[in-house]
């Protein structure tokens, strides 16, 4: 399961750098993510422990940061929405609810929000 999500990381990581060089916004410009003026709203360290949102730094748990990779690596599938269950199933917590791994958390109900089809139990990232 780790090295799954190591890899996957990685994979994103080389997609993000190829985008650089070529002074592209990180995220897809059609997309929330980033702003009129081309600076991207969401962008990460290669493990996820920290990210930038809304301008605004994070320093994640490691936890945290499993949750938004994969939720991350959903997004950029073009299947941003996943089930809690689903989700915490892959990543094999204990925690049976997803909000626990964000307790006191600004970016639950931020960058972590219900999925935009309102079937209960999914959430996303709010890019």
């Amino acid at each position: 399961m780790a090295a799954r999500l190591l890899r996957d990381n990685q994979e994103i990581e080389q997609q993000l750098i190829l985008r650089t060089t070529k002074r592209t916004p990180i995220a897809n410009p059609k997309s929330k993510s980033v702003s009129s003026t081309g600076v991207s709203r969401f962008t990460h360290s290669t493990d996820f422990r920290t990210i930038h949102y809304r301008g605004q730094r994070y320093e994640l748990t490691s936890r945290q940061a499993q949750i938004v990779a994969y939720l991350y690596k959903e997004y950029q599938k073009g299947m941003p929405e996943v089930s809690q269950h689903t989700l915490l199933e892959e990543l094999g917590t204990k925690q049976s609810m997803l909000r626990d791994a964000f307790r006191k958390s600004p970016l639950w109900g931020t960058l972590i929000v219900p999925g935009r089809s309102k079937r209960r139990g999914m959430y996303q990232l709010n890019l």
